[in-house]
């Protein structure tokens, strides 16, 4: 577990030189942008491992006006002095502020705040639930750099570790499949965060703790429960 943590701390480090060490002062200089009480507009966020171990935000959606909207981790994005035009790049550098930033830069440019789940919050919400409910396009076969896990096609029941496995391998499926996965996904690990409550310590935000408590319980809920 050591040696894993380590290695994942210096690619974030590698990470940083590589994408651009501008990039990463211009986050820095515009962190804390977002009003903490806003939550008219709040990019949702869930983490888990890339294949380098690495931590990620594998699944974006911006919750505002009442919906949730996925967002592709592919998204070109401009992010000054940085040679990074991902948007799922930039969590490595630059957190759940920084993708909310550059995601509010990109878009809109109306600030946003941001909610990162950690993958041991979503994965204690998958369990506590019993599982999530997901509709798996076709089989997925994703070594996780210890086993290899098969998930079959179609609509099915995911243990923490299947949704683990789901979200490494969805990027080998076309554009709009993986768009479909990523949707789902989204909206049943959102629906098993709130019905778990977890502390707003947590997760990781740019809101207050009341602010917090009060969104996920009052809007991310009612976006879920919205058509989509």
């Amino acid at each position: 577990m050591g040696k894993s943590i380590l290695m994942g701390a210096v690619i974030a480090i590698v990470l940083v030189v590589v994408l651009g060490v501008g990039g990463y002062v211009y986050l820095r200089a515009v962190e804390g942008r977002a009003d903490p009480l806003q939550t008219d507009r709040v990019v949702l966020i869930f983490e888990s491992p890339a294949e380098d171990g690495a931590t990620v935000a594998t699944l974006i959606s911006m919750v505002a006006d009442g919906r949730m909207t996925d967002v592709s981790p592919d998204t070109s994005v401009t992010v000054p002095g940085s040679s990074s035009n991902r948007l799922g790049d930039v969590f490595v550098f630059g957190g759940g502020s920084g993708v909310a930033r550059v995601l509010s830069d990109n878009a809109s440019g109306t600030p946003a705040s941001f909610v990162s789940v950690p993958q041991s919050v979503w994965r204690a919400a998958v369990e506590a639930s019993g599982g999530v409910s997901v509709s798996i396009p076709e089989q997925l076969t994703v070594f996780d750099g210890t086993r290899l896990t098969t998930i079959q096609s179609g609509a099915q029941m995911l243990t923490a570790d299947q949704v683990a496995a789901v979200l490494r391998g969805q990027a080998f499926l076309s554009p709009a499949q993986s768009s479909a996965v990523r949707e789902e996904l989204e909206r049943k690990l959102g629906a098993a965060v709130v019905v778990m409550k977890p502390s707003p310590t947590g997760l990781k935000s740019d809101l207050t703790p009341d602010g917090l408590a009060s969104w996920l319980q009052d809007k991310l809920a009612s976006a879920l429960d919205a058509p989509r």
